[in-house]
């Protein structure tokens, strides 16, 4: 999408919003996704997210190319879980625009231990069917990279 939006000539700015828009868009899917997971999955199901949470904050600095790639993979999953197809299928087209920000934010900043621990909070809080819980760290989780992109994107 970057490159896209520099050949088409559009401004950084416009770069900006239309990322901070897709974020946005995904917070707030990603955070209703919490009471459609505790709904329609099972605490085993749910589960499995640890799965791709099995970094520690003493291993993901020396594996940060892979934990990046089980970080994609636990958000396409919670979109799994919810059993609405259709959030998935709008998650992952958005996810496109937005895996070359995550990883390079992943690896160029301490994020990644951050993140270890909101992954963890999370699948604890959706296991245990915390539902306002779940959807607020699912959402502020997301909104991180908003901070990310008002950071590195200048106007």
């Amino acid at each position: 999408m970057l490159k896209q939006f520099l050949e088409e000539g559009f401004r950084p700015s416009k770069i900006k919003k239309e990322l901070i828009d897709i974020v946005t868009v995904w917070a707030g899917l990603e955070g209703y996704a919490a009471h459609l997971i505790i709904q329609n999955s099972s605490k085993e199901e749910i589960e499995s997210l640890n799965k791709f949470c099995q970094y520690s904050k003493d291993n993901v600095l020396s594996d940060l190319d892979n934990y990046s790639n089980d970080n994609i993979k636990f958000h396409e999953h919670i979109m799994k879980l919810t059993k609405v197809r259709l959030m998935g299928e709008i998650l992952e087209s958005q996810l496109i625009h937005l895996q070359y920000l995550r990883k390079k934010f992943i690896i160029e900043s301490n994020r990644s231990i951050q993140s270890i621990d909101e992954h963890n909070d999370i699948v604890k809080s959706l296991v245990a069917g915390q539902q306002a819980k779940a959807e607020k760290l699912l959402k502020n989780h997301a909104l991180t990279l908003v901070d990310k992109i008002q950071e590195n994107i200048k106007s």
